[in-house]
């Protein structure tokens, strides 16, 4: 559907109020209804925009993970070698995953929401979260890991359960300061690059 200058406003609003409340409160607990208020809009201008709840699901996914792998992207790229990626990742996700304005991740929440593997948003989730391993095992491959799927896998869980803390505890539970979240990830992630995973080549390389 062709949309004006104010028709794409409208469509970005719209997106945006849905993408707060998805945030807030999950997909499957917010309706159009709410949506609509909270965008200050008609429901029937909604449904001018987006066809369904389901459509507004799949699109915020969409957006959220074109701006995630960007991200990703710009987060490792000063890093000078496949190890400093891994590095600079974490890092990033450990600052990412400790703000105030983070609510998890939202391809965790879609699967959770949406559990068959049929459903658009789960495959949606699914492919992004393939696309992040993807990278890990390219970056263990390259870094020269002995066992780059273990490492890679690994790397992934410990990936996930920073979103995942995100979300079951909040930005900044005062058990935990924010700088002590950060800390404790970036440790874990040197811990498990430095436990003797590397190849022979880079065992020998670094103690000679």
């Amino acid at each position: 559907m062709a949309v004006d200058a104010q028709g794409e406003q409208l469509r970005a609003d719209i997106l945006n109020a849905a993408a707060k409340l998805f945030g807030e409160y999950g997909y499957q607990a917010v309706g159009v209804d709410a949506i609509a208020r909270e965008a200050d809009v008609a429901k029937r201008t909604l449904y001018r925009y987006f066809s369904s709840k389901d459509e507004l699901v799949l699109e915020y996914l969409g957006v959220e993970a074109a701006q995630f792998l960007t991200w990703l992207r710009k987060s490792t790229e000063s890093a000078r070698t496949p190890l400093e990626k891994v590095k600079a990742f974490f890092s990033a996700l450990a600052e990412r995953t400790s703000s105030h304005h983070c609510r998890g991740c939202p391809f965790q929440m879609a699967l959770g929401e949406y559990p068959d593997p049929d459903h658009a948003a789960n495959r949606l989730a699914r492919r992004h979260k393939e696309a992040i391993r993807t990278e890990l095992e390219k970056w263990s491959t390259a870094a020269g890991f002995r066992d780059i799927a273990g490492t890679a896998h690994r790397l992934y869980l410990l990936m996930e359960g920073a979103w995942a803390y995100a979300r079951l505890h909040g930005a900044s539970p005062p058990q935990v300061p924010v700088e002590h979240r950060a800390a404790a990830l970036n440790h874990a992630v040197i811990l498990l690059i430095s436990g003797g995973l590397y190849a022979e080549t880079l065992t020998a390389a670094m103690e000679s």
